[in-house]
C-alpha cells in the first residue's frame, strides 16, 4: 500500500510545472525546517521519559527473573524459571 502511494506521488511530481516546484523561496524552506526541528526538540523530554520508563521496567524484570533463577536449587525448576515457567502456566490443557 505504501509503495503504491509513493509511486503515485513520485509519478505525479514530474508533471508539475517548474513554476510550482520553484515557487517556495529558500527562506520559506528554512522556516519550515526550523519549525520541524523545533517540534522534534519539544518532544525530547517525552521521548527520554518513555525510554527511561521502558528501560526501568525491563531492568526490574531481568533482575527479578535472575533472582528467581539464582535461588532455585533443583535443575528442572531452574530451567522452568528461565525458559518456560510462564508459558507452561498459560497453556491450555
Amino acid at each position: 500500500m505504501i509503495i503504491v502511494c509513493a509511486n503515485t506521488v513520485a509519478s505525479e511530481l514530474p508533471s508539475l510545472s517548474p513554476d510550482i516546484r520553484n515557487d517556495i523561496s529558500d527562506d520559506e524552506i528554512s522556516n519550515r525546517i526550523m519549525f520541524i526541528q523545533s517540534r522534534f526538540d519539544q518532544g525530547t523530554l517525552h521521548a527520554q521519559l518513555w525510554q527511561y520508563g521502558w528501560f526501568s521496567g525491563f531492568s526490574v524484570t531481568v533482575a527479578s527473573r535472575t533472582y528467581i533463577v539464582a535461588n532455585e536449587d533443583d535443575t528442572p525448576e531452574r530451567f522452568d524459571a528461565t525458559i518456560s515457567k510462564n508459558l507452561l502456566r498459560n497453556m491450555p490443557t
